[in-house]
This record gives structure tokens, C-alpha cells and sequence, in this order.
């Protein structure tokens, strides 16, 4: 049987809503969406591509938990609130995944906003392969 591995973000909504930042079952971490948010808190200050780093930082904090890292991504997805804003995302992107060059599907919808005001989020798959 394998085993399922829940990485928790300490969010308060966790139990309530019922989901954990990550999951990993075997070699499969799913990664939920990441908003840009410090350790305060906040939105994180700075331009959609502040933003960005900031949820790919996120992403491999939470894959550090599992055992896996950024190079071992397979999908991100990006949500943009500003279409204006994909050239500086995608370099962003680009600054942590150019050389590994996942699957890379994004999204433009004024509706990603929420009453905090974040403007993205980006969620990621990894496929950890067994190492000899």
C-alpha cells in the first residue's frame, strides 16, 4: 500500500475546509495553490512578478516537506489578474524553471482577485523519481 503523506500550511481554514497545502502518495506531490503571502501574513509588497517569486518560493518550501524540490516540477499553473502582466511573470517563472521547463498552462481572470487583493497563484505537480 502507499502512503500518503498531508503537508499542512498551519492554515486555520485547513480542518475547516478540509485540505492540506501538499499531499504527496508515492512518488506523486500535489502542491495546492499558492498565494503571495509572507510569513506576516500580507500580500507580499512589490509588482505581479514579486508575486510570483514569491509563490514559486512558496511551492518549494513545500516541496522541501515532501523530499522533492524544484527540479523535479512537471506542471506549474498561473493565474494572472492583469494579462498586462504576463511578460514579468514569465520571466520570473522562467528565473526558477527554465531549465526544467515543466508543462506550463496559464490563466487570465479578474476573478482570481480576493478581498486580500492577491493577484495570482500558482499551483504545482511533481513526479519525485526513485533514486538508486
Amino acid at each position: 500500500m502507499t502512503t500518503r503523506k498531508n503537508i499542512s500550511s498551519a492554515s486555520p481554514y485547513e480542518p475547516i475546509i478540509g485540505f492540506s497545502r501538499a499531499v504527496r502518495i508515492g512518488n506523486l506531490i500535489a502542491i495546492g495553490g499558492t498565494a503571495p503571502l509572507g510569513p506576516d501574513g500580507k500580500t507580499v509588497p512589490g509588482d505581479a512578478a514579486a508575486q510570483a517569486r514569491r509563490c514559486i518560493a512558496i511551492a518549494g518550501e513545500v516541496l522541501a516537506k515532501a523530499g522533492a524540490g524544484l527540479g523535479d516540477v512537471i506542471r506549474t499553473r498561473t493565474f494572472l489578474v492583469r494579462v498586462e502582466d504576463w511578460e514579468i511573470v514569465g520571466r520570473a517563472h522562467g528565473e526558477a524553471f527554465a531549465a526544467i521547463r515543466p508543462v506550463s498552462p496559464w490563466w487570465w481572470s479578474r476573478r482570481c482577485s480576493t478581498r486580500r487583493g492577491w493577484s495570482r497563484s500558482s499551483s504545482t505537480r511533481c513526479w519525485r523519481p526513485e533514486r538508486a
